[in-house]
């Protein structure tokens, strides 16, 4: 009766055994197939991003070879052309970036930037974006001129707050967007602050991943590969710095961008 016991124990373990490996496979192949299903969507939308402004640029190439354009019109065909150039030319870029994301360390290049400088011009590059929304744009710089001259590589720096600036305003129909910098501590935070459409806080850590996006079948009415808050996570890690997160849908987004503070000596 001992052995008998004995065997039923065993004949346990090894349903057990068999079992807890049925569920290991069928989880690997529920992520495989999320994983597909994912680059597919975003080859879909890299597709979208490149054919829309493509056929936008050839489409009104074509109509300025009328000779009865007027002025207005004319003008009118060449802003679309030239926003349509500007779409591609970040979406390439972008493709750029994760590319070289994927085969190795970014390459840091320092610098010597001024933060008040930067965050001028930042402010003045995407205000008229903000303007054709009606979107209050406002923003604010933390340090005195003397003081906001720092060592960085300020191409990764800017980008990184591009794409900040370029979600808030994309996912803000009307409201505030706040922007600028801070020092905290031996720090710098610079910060995106709008009151738009928000992200579920379940997504939080999802967003930063490749070919993710908070909610897909919402994200694609908007203009955009989706890559660009996975850019920013790994140009944030090559600066020896991590970004922050605070939103709530339907509340409005807060990304920030924590750096070392290393100022020009």
């Amino acid at each position: 009766q001992y052995d008998g016991k004995c065997l039923r124990i065993a004949e346990l373990r090894d349903i057990s055994d068999i079992k807890r490996t049925q569920e290991e496979l069928k989880l690997t192949k529920e992520l495989a197939e999320e994983g597909e299903r994912l680059k597919t969507a975003f080859l879909a939308n890299v597709s979208h991003e490149i054919r829309t402004p493509m056929n936008g640029i050839l489409g009104f190439s074509e109509l300025l070879k009328d000779p009865s354009l007027t002025t207005d019109v004319r003008n009118k065909y060449i802003d679309i052309i030239e926003e349509s150039g500007r779409r591609m030319l970040a979406t390439i870029t972008n493709l750029i970036d994760i590319s070289k994301i994927e085969s190795a360390e970014p390459e840091l290049i320092i610098e010597s930037c001024d933060l008040n400088t930067l965050v001028l011009n930042l402010f003045a590059l995407f205000k008229p974006d903000a303007d054709k929304k009606n979107i209050d744009f406002n923003f604010s710089c933390g340090l005195k001129d003397n003081y906001s001259r720092i060592e960085i590589d300020v191409d990764k720096l800017t980008k990184v707050l591009q794409h900040f600036l370029q979600n808030a305003i994309k996912f803000t129909d009307s409201g505030i967007i706040d922007f600028g910098y801070y020092k905290l501590g031996e720090e710098i935070v610079f910060y995106v602050r709008d009151t738009g459409c928000g992200i579920a806080e379940d997504k939080h850590e999802k967003i930063f991943e490749r070919f993710v996006q908070e909610d897909n079948s919402y994200a694609s009415s908007y203009e955009g590969s989706g890559l660009g808050l996975s850019i920013s996570k790994a140009f944030a890690k090559t600066l020896k710095g991590r970004i922050r997160l605070e939103s709530k849908k339907g509340e409005g987004s807060t990304f920030s961008l924590v750096i070392p503070y290393a100022p020009v000596v």
